[in-house]
Order: structure tokens, then sequence, then C-alpha cells
């Protein structure tokens, strides 16, 4: 009894020593020896992961994202943007500007079809920069970019077509983005500042465009729920960043500011529920566990200035920036929803189930109004193997999966507390 009660007091003992504070670890830092500015992410599977960035360089990780090596483009120009539509066959954007080639001011088409190793590049319409290649299959393509300007191809982007856009009010505003459903349907995004947000629309595989001015802001970025439910972001520095939503296919789109100081420059959906826009100079994603009914505001964990990000399924996610900034979503340690329909009475944290557990375990509490908490677990002797969460919640019910992977057997302790001096501990076992 007595050495029991020697090790409640030493835990007891290191948790009141404990008042440093976590950020919650949605997204993780990746070290990554670059400082160069990174400027869109895509993948070619659930592991292989592709970088556009400065001075020429494609960085590939083919691990999800924990390493990266550099790919030799043969040019040192800005690739400004990067997409895979099969595990070998790529196609990226480059700007020239006359310091390397004096005669030619435009964009520059890279492709490769052994994922990357080398890299074709072909100079295309001058004075035209292109910001968006977007490829349906390997012979299908469109790329967008200022002046207004969508090219198509069916050739593999051996030959481009140059698409008709509309001429009303809204001609000559760059175009950012674009995303398509099949070779007849696609809808693109841009705009300017100061000016309006923009969407084209096209039914007949890019023939004709039509267009319509739909936000006080420029948009950047697409998703599609369905084939008829679709979300455009932007924003500006002045109003921050703000949403666009369409329920019957781009035909309509109704405009919500999120007043939020960023500008959405790119969205990824890891779950048909959880969707993430990165908001650029805000140093903050804004984020919905519900499908977009409701979005919030999740800081980046240093700060990072983040541009673009995407998901190759519900555990493997990227997020890239400035300076060389890679982050990479944690889905090994925690998950966090709040599923609950009316508020709880009080705040309590529940016992873990199952118990004992290996090697997961589900952790529940509950609050009653929006609060300051956290989760952390210990071992026997009061050291913090983890935490779980850190920072305010809102009121509801919480579950979140505790992944004990690489932790030895044995007891362990998690201990709840909020910003009212609220503390709860329980006891968890742990076999393997």
């Amino acid at each position: 009894m007595l050495k029991r009660a020697h090790i409640l007091l030493l835990f007891i003992f290191f948790i009141s020593l404990n008042s440093s504070v976590y950020s919650q670890e949605y997204w993780q830092k990746i070290n990554f020896n670059s400082t160069l500015n990174l400027n869109k992410v895509t993948y070619s599977d659930s592991l292989n992961f592709y970088i556009a960035a400065d001075s020429g360089k494609i960085f590939r990780s083919s691990d999800a994202g924990f390493n990266w090596h550099v790919q030799q483009t043969g040019i040192l120009n800005t690739i400004v943007d990067v997409d895979f539509v099969n595990a070998n066959t790529g196609f990226a954007l480059a700007w020239e500007y006359g310091g390397i080639n004096p005669n030619f001011f435009g964009s520059i088409i890279l492709k490769t079809t052994n994922a990357g190793i080398n890299w074709n590049t072909f100079q295309i319409d001058s004075n035209t920069f292109y910001s968006k290649i977007e490829f349906i299959d390997e012979q299908h393509g469109f790329i967008v970019g200022h002046p207004t300007g969508i090219l198509r191809t069916s050739t593999g982007g051996n030959t481009w077509t140059n698409d008709n856009l509309d001429t009303n009010l809204v001609y000559g505003l760059p175009i950012k983005n674009i995303k398509t459903i099949g070779t007849e349907f696609g809808i693109a995004c841009g705009g300017a500042m100061d000016l309006t947000g923009v969407i084209w629309r096209t039914t007949n595989g890019g023939v004709s465009w039509s267009s319509q001015g739909i936000s006080p802001e420029p948009l950047y970025a697409l998703y599609f729920y369905s084939n008829t439910h679709f979300i455009a972001v932007g924003g500006d520095y002045e109003y921050g960043a703000s949403l666009c939503e369409s329920t019957d296919a781009g035909a309509t789109w109704t405009y919500t500011p999120f007043e939020e100081f960023g500008i959405g420059y790119g969205i990824a959906f890891r779950t048909p529920a959880e969707g993430w826009i990165a908001c650029n100079i805000g140093q903050r994603f804004i984020y919905t566990q519900d499908a977009g009914k409701r979005w919030d505001v999740w800081m980046t964990p240093n700060g990072e200035t983040i541009s673009d990000l995407k998901f190759s399924n519900k555990r493997n996610g990227i997020a890239i920036g400035t300076s060389g900034a890679i982050l990479k979503y944690n889905t090994t340690l925690v998950s966090i929803t709040n599923n609950s329909s009316s508020l709880p009475s009080s705040i309590e944290l529940k016992q873990n189930y199952p118990n004992p557990f290996n090697p997961e375990t589900i952790i529940s509490f509950s609050l009653d109004k929006p609060e300051y908490v956290s989760l952390k677990i210990y071992d026997m002797l009061g050291k913090e193997i983890r935490t779980l969460t850190d920072g305010v919640q809102k009121p509801g019910d919480y579950k979140i999966r505790f992944d004990a992977k690489g932790i030895p057997a044995g007891v362990y302790y998690y201990t709840l507390k909020s910003g009212n001096n609220f503390s709860q501990t329980k006891k968890m076992i742990l076999v393997k």
C-alpha cells in the first residue's frame, strides 16, 4: 500500500509541474532541408506525393511525405503546378521571363512518363502565364492562366486548342484553377482583387465557356462534393477568406465570407465530412468536420504560410507553403469527432473503451460550454507520454482515438484538465 501511495503522489506531482502548452497534433512539421517556396502538391497514389517548387525543382516522396528527394527537370524556372494521372504519367507547368531564353516569355509544359525520373519540356503560348494544369486521363487535359486563357488537349499535351470564352463583363480576368467531371463538364475559377471573383463553366468539353461574377474577391481553389454540389474558396488581403457554394452544378452560387484573415488558396477533404482550407498569409487553416455546415479555424503549428494541400486517402495528407514548409496530417495518434445533437450538462471524462486494449482505444469526454481543455497520457511514474488535445473546444461530446503502437504494455493514466480548474484522471491498461 505504501508503494502504491508513493507512486500516486509522484504521479500527481508530475502532473502539477507540467504546465507546457502543446498544439493539437492534426498537422506535424516534416523536416525538409530546403527554404525554397513550395507552390503546389499532388499525388499519384496513396504513398507517392509530388511538390512543384521554385528554381526548377520537383520534389517526390514515396513514403506518404516522411522523406523527400529532388527530381531534376532540366530547367531553372519556377514550377508553378504539377499533376499526375497515374503512377507514371505526370505534367507540370513552369514560367519563363526571358532570363534563360531571352526570346521567350510565357509558359513551359513538362511531361514525364516514368514517375518523374525524366521530364520533357515544351514551350507554349508566349506572353501567357498559365497557373494550373489538370489532366483527366493521359490524353485529355486543360491549362488555365493569365491573361484569360483556357487551353485543352486530347493528344496527351502534344497539341493544344484555345477554348472560346464568352466576352461579357468579366472578360480579361485571370483564371486560377479548373476542375472537371469526365471529358465534357468543367468548372474554372479566378478573378481579380478589388474587382470580382469569377466562375467559368463548360458542358461541351471546353468548346465554349460561360462566365459569371459571383463574389467580391477572387477564387483560387475548387472542391466537388458531388456531380452537382461544388464549393470555391478565395479571398483578399482586406476582407479575408471566403467561400462560394453551388448545389445546381454551377448554374448559381451563394457567397459566404469567413471573416478570417487570409486567402483560401487550397482546399482538400480528408473524408466526405472533414475538409481543410489553406489560408496562406493567414497562417491558419479553416476546417469543417460536418461537410461544410460549420467551419472553424486551426492555426498552423509553427506559423507556417500554407498555400496548398492534398489527401491521397484518409490517412495521408500533405500541406505545403513558403520557405520549405511541409506539414503532414497526423492520423496515427489522434482523431477528434463531435457528434452531439444536444449539449451536455457538465464537463466529464469517461472511461476509455475498450479497456484493456491493444493497440487502440477510444477516450471520450463532454463539455457543457466552450472550454480550454487538455487531455494527456501519463505512465505509472507520471511521465507524459502523449498530448491528445490542448486548446479551446466547443461544447459537445468528444471521442479521441489513442493509438498506442510503439508504447510498452502496462498501466497508464489519462487526465482531462480545463481552464476552470477541472481535473479528472482515469486508468487504462495496455496489453500486448
